[in-house]
């Protein structure tokens, strides 16, 4: 059983596998030369022609423009000066980001069914350093890519990965609690950035619940696994939506998450039900004392959305015991990962849900798409401006975002 009190705050992982980045200059040059072509699909979705200029210019300056890639300078540089309609684009045009991530979702199915891939979604919430109270979300929290308590805002992105393909399905800005109270100085808080009205507090975890649950809804895309770090992997509504969409997942948890572990004698839930402490460990305890035997590399055979997986990794797979939200005793996987050469790096472990014959490698190359989606976020920061936003407002953060990941 995990027992969610347990589970403390994350701290910041260390990348688990061999990353070949795709984002050199040239690579993004390229891209931008075909830009009319591989933007043509999507013209129609930002309606008039002015506004898909606009979109043609905004991606533009995200691919080769300044290295700082504010709309100003994107559009003194690259957009005849129009300042202000770049930014009205932006900010306040009608064209609707769900539409655009919905028809981002049918062109990578075509892709990844073209090459026979699975379709693992990763979910990855990221922190944006913020001065200021002004802007959509912003609050004193824990950045989710620092480990740290700072002001902040905090998206969170659902992310397919197939074979050698990724992109990003949906995306969501986390209002914080006091951003979502009944009260006047909030009431205004949301007006003045163009909240939609009704909006109530989500956790990370049912942001990316209702994010999966929409995925599935469209009926476009369906997902052969779903992964997630401890951040959003530990709240049960999470686990909740998984199993009633039935779609096989690896969630992280804390190594101090309290397990049930066949491995040190619990037989089945009865044992757990009675009581007996003796089959009770934390994911770390089970990794210490488990036989050497146990740990395996993943051979140059396995891959993680394309990737080699850092052969100084070795995983362990055991069958243990949890109770399901619900409360239902269930067994499961507890995946557990180390490093041999970086004594820094933190134990890690992931829960899952996958059948009992499911071979260990794939429980690790699932499990480290985690950190190939970690990878292509910081990539994004390093190139195409992720982070580079100056906007205030809630579309605007949408756009953006559509726009850049």
């Amino acid at each position: 059983m995990i027992q969610i009190s347990d589970v403390r705050p994350p701290r910041k992982p260390r990348l688990m596998t061999r990353s070949k980045r795709w984002m050199t200059p040239d690579a993004l040059k390229v891209t931008a030369d075909r830009l009319d072509d591989l933007a043509s699909p999507f013209a129609s979705l930002f309606g008039r022609t002015e506004a898909r200029a606009h979109a043609q210019t905004y991606l533009r300056g995200l691919l080769v423009g300044p290295p700082h890639k504010s709309v100003v300078l994107i559009a003194q540089l690259l957009g005849q000066g129009r300042v202000s309609g770049l930014q009205k684009f932006l900010n306040h045009a009608p064209w609707q980001y769900g539409e655009i991530q919905k028809a981002i979702q049918e062109t990578f199915v075509r892709m990844v069914s073209d090459e026979g891939s699975e379709a693992i979604g990763v979910i990855r919430p990221s922190g944006f350093t913020k001065k200021g109270n002004e802007s959509v979300g912003v609050e004193r929290q824990i950045n989710p890519r620092t480990g740290r308590r700072e002001n902040c805002q905090i998206g969170i992105f659902l992310i397919a990965i197939g074979g050698r393909r990724s992109a990003l399905l949906d995306h969501r800005l986390h209002l914080p609690p006091s951003w979502c109270d009944d009260t006047l100085l909030a009431s205004r808080r949301r007006r003045k950035v163009h909240i939609p009205d009704g909006l109530e507090y989500l956790s990370l975890a049912e942001i990316a619940s209702k994010m999966v649950r929409d995925v599935a809804a469209r009926r476009t895309l369906l997902l052969d696994w779903l992964t997630a770090d401890a951040t959003p992997g530990t709240d049960g509504s999470l686990v909740r939506e998984l199993e009633g969409c039935g779609i096989p997942y690896v969630l992280g948890v804390s190594p101090d998450a309290r397990i049930w572990s066949l491995a040190h004698g619990a037989r089945g839930p009865a044992e757990r039900m009675n009581g007996s402490p003796r089959a009770v460990r934390a994911a770390a305890e089970i990794a210490r004392e488990l036989p050497a035997c146990y740990w395996k590399r993943i051979g140059s055979e396995g891959r993680s959305a394309g990737e080699s997986i850092d052969p100084s990794v070795v995983f362990a797979a055991v069958r243990v015991w949890r109770e399901l939200p619900t409360g239902v005793p269930v067994e499961s996987w507890l995946l557990l990962r180390r490093s041999l050469t970086d004594l820094r790096a933190p134990l890690r472990a992931d829960i899952s849900n996958a059948p009992e014959k499911t071979a260990p490698g794939v429980l690790a190359r699932v499990a480290c798409a985690q950190d190939h989606s970690a990878g292509l976020i910081e990539d994004a920061r390093a190139h195409l401006g992720l982070a580079h936003y100056e906007t205030r407002l809630w579309r605007g953060w949408h756009h953006h975002m559509s726009l850049s990941l």
